[in-house]
C-alpha cells in the first residue's frame, strides 16, 4: 500500500486532496445559491480539464469551446442537483462534457444516406416489376411465357 509522503490527505476513491474535494463542494454549494464569482472558480479550477476532454473527444477547437461553455452553463443552473455523495465535482463536470460533446457530434453529422436508395426516386416501385395482368394462355407453353412475361428484365 503506498505511504502518504505529507501534504493533505488523499481522499478514498480518488487522487485529489480532501480539501480540494470539500472546497469544490462549498463552491458548488455557492453557486447553487446565486453566487456569480464561485462559477469563475470553478471554471479557474477545472475548465482546462473540461476543455481537454472535449477537444479530444471532438478534435475541433472550435466546438470544444462551445462544448465548455455549454458545460458551465449547466453546472450553474444545475448545482443544486449536485450530491457530493455520488462523486467528485470534476467527475460531475466530466460527464457533463462527455455528454455535451456527444450531443455536439451527432448535430454537426450530416443525416445518414445510403446513395441514391433515400432518394424519393428509389421509394417508387421498379417500372419494370408493376403488376401486369397475366392473359389468358392456351396449353402449359402458353401459361408458362404469361408467368414469365412480367417478371423485370433485370431478374431474368
Amino acid at each position: 500500500m503506498p505511504q502518504n509522503t505529507g501534504g493533505p490527505e488523499i481522499a478514498a476513491g480518488g487522487g485529489e486532496p480532501d480539501g480540494a474535494h470539500l472546497r469544490d463542494v462549498e463552491t458548488v454549494a455557492r453557486m447553487a445559491h446565486g453566487d456569480g464569482p464561485a462559477l469563475a472558480v470553478l471554471y479557474d479550477r477545472h475548465g482546462a480539464a473540461v476543455y481537454s476532454q472535449a477537444a479530444h473527444l471532438l478534435g475541433c477547437t472550435p466546438d470544444a469551446e462551445d462544448v465548455v461553455q455549454d458545460v458551465f452553463l449547466q453546472a450553474w443552473r444545475h448545482a443544486s442537483r449536485f450530491d457530493p455523495s455520488r462523486g467528485r465535482v470534476v467527475a460531475w463536470l466530466l460527464v457533463m462534457t462527455r455528454i455535451s460533446a456527444g450531443m455536439t457530434k451527432i448535430r454537426r453529422e450530416p443525416p445518414f444516406h445510403d446513395g441514391p436508395s433515400s432518394s424519393l426516386a428509389a421509394l417508387l416501385p421498379d417500372p419494370d416489376l408493376v403488376y401486369r395482368p397475366i392473359p389468358v394462355a392456351d396449353g402449359p407453353a402458353g401459361l408458362a411465357q404469361a408467368q414469365v412475361a412480367p417478371i423485370g428484365r433485370r431478374q431474368r
